[in-house]
């Protein structure tokens, strides 16, 4: 039989005490973690629809393409978004502006669109690794 040291009542309670912070700050963690992961893919996602409609819409100026990604932007506020297209021209990349063709096939202009979204990790450990915006950049292309 083992000796008596004095009595174990609050040890349990003590232990939990000093074990629910850090378990409760690695649970709010791995939540905000997989928020900021749901937002990067819905920003990514937004970024590719942007560029598809860019190419097939190349009559379309930049506002209704920043209409269309925030319209497609799901679980996002879609009013925070930054959309930024561009073209390019063979020699630089230049900010968008309306080309109508005259095919009635997109043509094969490279385009890129890029979205921005703000978000900071409410935990304080991820919100160190995530201060600021999440950003997703698509270059496309089309092939007639």
């Amino acid at each position: 039989m083992r000796p008596r040291l004095g009595s174990e009542r609050g040890s349990a309670t003590v232990e939990l005490a000093l074990a629910a912070p850090v378990l409760l700050l690695v649970l709010v963690s791995l939540v905000d973690l997989g928020r900021v992961a749901n937002t990067y893919a819905m920003v990514r996602a937004a970024s590719v629809e942007g560029a598809r409609y860019a190419i097939v819409h190349q009559t379309a100026d930049t506002g209704a393409i920043a209409t269309y990604v925030r319209g497609r932007a799901a679980l996002v506020d879609g009013a925070r978004l930054e959309v930024t297209a561009t073209f390019y021209d063979g020699a630089h990349w230049q900010p968008w502006r309306p080309t109508p063709f005259a095919s009635p096939y997109p043509s094969t202009m490279p385009v890129r669109i890029e979205v921005r979204y703000p978000i900071a990790g409410s935990a304080v450990v991820i919100g160190r690794f995530f201060p600021g915006a999440t950003s997703a950049t698509t270059t496309m292309d089309a092939h007639p």
